[in-house]
């Protein structure tokens, strides 16, 4: 904890509270894992609800009391109890997920040289397979082909393979899963010290509820994603942006998504050439199984189109609507990085806007945050407390999303219930959020819009609709093509600034705290575009014979 100058506290301070908080939090956290691992490998999801609750709270309660920490000891505690506990679950079969039975039934195909985005497991060509696996009966959607990249096909495959030397199949592929996780810890580590943050907030990461459970115990791919975009933070604050692109290539080949991210993150003029390596690496480590069968996107259309689970926003908006707003935050996101936003900002926006967006959000997504969150010098305090509290609030209540398969039918009352529940917090946040900075989300969404319409014709549709607007509420101060007593002349004004700084002014800088929309935002620069266009500037020359004549006239007078 900060003491009363403000200070960081270390471990040769010692304050009594946090340091028993501290030691007493890392305790239970392990505890509970282990109490956890052996419920769980008896069978029974509903009876270890208690014991994810306590898991919860001890590992929350821990990391608060050490968020302010930094020393050897602090590190110390944390990584200890961190794999401790990981590794208390890590022998235990998946609780509330099946997917790493998929994992590894993809990885064993794959080693039998069939290549699983084209082969679903009940096809034909693998009842011989079905007979002698005991995973198959355990797949979900066993109708369908992976939709898993190559970089998991590739642990999942390793997994199955030393599966079959070890005495348990999971536990191979677990481990290798796990390795993501613990890398993911050493780069927020690492992340920590090059940002002068205290080591204590690593807790928030490797004591999370949901992150250990769904990495150690359920086992999922989300940590090696997780790992990487954490690298791709790193380099760039090393300012290694050929190894920023290597690094969220990595992302792409674990999750996919992350491809939407690389325009903004790249944004900067000096950063796009090296953008061109991430689509690059993605084609040479898919080229193997485009060279052996064409359709390597498997299940990914159906997945994205057909089905939806515990979504939010793509309830009201469907999957056009959702990835048109998508690709709005994406430009936003671009701006910003543009203008100095930094990669963490930006990763952190990109997730939210994509979570909230998509189709399908499993609780294992919403891990990122805790990783995502100890980063950010103001993570709680100031304008930044009650989102970071939200984002947190997000990744305890995530796993209310299982209820629809653990206890009731989905879209039954209580089912409903649990999906408001778990949304309420972030929505609320940023519902207040955004009206209480109302003027600069206008700005940066009219910057965003107009940054998109660069270099193009204005619609004469959009361009009447600014010529109204300006003549309504503008040109009083602002008369077009004449200087008036109040404002600037403004015919060439879009001539002199970028689209988007011109809609940032217009929508910060309007006199008596006058807030446009950001499409008035837009047409006002359509309208003032065209002007610009339609009376070309002077050259130097003509400038001087102007000159020349209005001083004539005032001689003449």
């Amino acid at each position: 904890m900060e003491d009363r100058r403000g200070r960081i506290r270390t471990d040769a301070d010692g304050n009594t509270a946090d340091a028993v908080a501290a030691t007493l939090g890392g305790i239970l956290v392990y505890a509970v894992a282990a109490v956890l691992g052996h419920v769980s490998a008896a069978g029974g999801s509903v009876q270890t609800v208690g014991l994810q609750i306590a898991l919860a709270l001890a590992g929350l309660g821990g990391a608060m009391a050490l968020w302010k920490r930094s020393g050897s000891l602090t590190l110390a505690w944390i990584i200890a109890v961190g794999l401790g506990a990981r590794l208390a679950l890590l022998p235990a079969a998946p609780l509330q997920s099946n997917d790493l039975y998929r994992y590894l039934w993809d990885g064993r195909v794959l080693a039998a040289g069939i290549d699983p985005y084209v082969v679903a497991p009940d096809a034909a060509q693998l009842a011989a397979m079905r007979g002698a696996d005991s995973l198959y009966a355990h797949i979900d959607w066993n109708h369908v082909p992976t939709l898993y990249p190559p970089f998991d096909l590739a642990l999942y495959t390793l997994g199955a393979w030393l599966g079959h030397l070890a005495t348990s199949q999971f536990l191979p592929l677990k481990a290798l899963l796990l390795v993501g996780d613990v890398f993911s810890m050493a780069l927020i580590a690492a992340l920590l010290h090059a940002c002068k943050l205290p080591i204590g907030r690593l807790a928030l990461y490797a004591w999370n509820p949901l992150v250990i459970v769904e990495f150690a115990l359920n086992g999922h791919e989300e940590s090696w994603a997780i790992a990487f975009l954490l690298a791709t933070i790193l380099a760039f604050r090393a300012e290694k942006t050929t190894l920023a692109a290597v690094a969220i290539a990595g992302a792409v080949l674990v999750k996919l998504y992350p491809a939407a991210f690389v325009p903004a993150l790249f944004a900067r003029r000096s950063f796009a050439p090296k953008a061109l390596l991430v689509p690059a690496i993605v084609a040479v480590a898919y080229a193997p199984f485009v060279l052996w069968n064409s359709d390597v996107l498997g299940f990914l259309h159906a997945f994205a189109f057909g089905y939806h689970f515990n979504d939010s926003l793509h309830l009201l908006l469907g999957t056009f609507g959702s990835a048109a707003i998508f690709a709005l935050a994406l430009v936003v996101a671009g701006v910003a990085r543009y203008r100095g936003a930094n990669a963490i900002v930006v990763v952190l926006g990109c997730e939210i806007a994509y979570l909230l967006l998509s189709p399908n959000v499993y609780p294992w997504y919403v891990a990122v945050f805790a990783a995502l969150l100890p980063l950010l010098p103001d993570a709680f305090a100031g304008t930044m407390r009650p989102l970071a509290l939200a984002l947190i609030a997000w990744t305890v209540l995530a796993p209310l999303a299982y209820l629809a398969s653990w206890v009731v039918p989905m879209g039954s009352p209580l089912d409903i219930v649990a999906h408001v529940v778990e949304y309420v917090p972030i929505f609320a946040v940023l519902a207040y959020g955004a009206f209480a900075r109302r003027r600069a989300i206008v700005a940066l969404v009219a910057s965003a819009v107009a940054f998109t319409g660069c270099g193009t014709t204005p619609p004469a549709t959009l361009v009447a609709r600014g010529e109204h607007v300006y003549a309504t509420d503008c040109v009083v101060c602002h008369r077009p093509t004449t200087t008036s007593f109040i404002g600037p002349d403004l015919t060439h004004v879009a001539g002199r600034r970028s689209q988007a700084n011109l809609a940032h002014h217009i929508a910060t800088s309007v006199p008596g705290g006058t807030t446009f929309s950001p499409a008035t935002v837009t047409s006002l620069v359509a309208y003032l575009t065209a002007i610009d266009r339609a009376h070309p500037r002077a050259d130097a020359n003509d400038r001087a014979h102007l000159r020349a004549e209005s001083n004539e006239r005032s001689r003449t007078k």
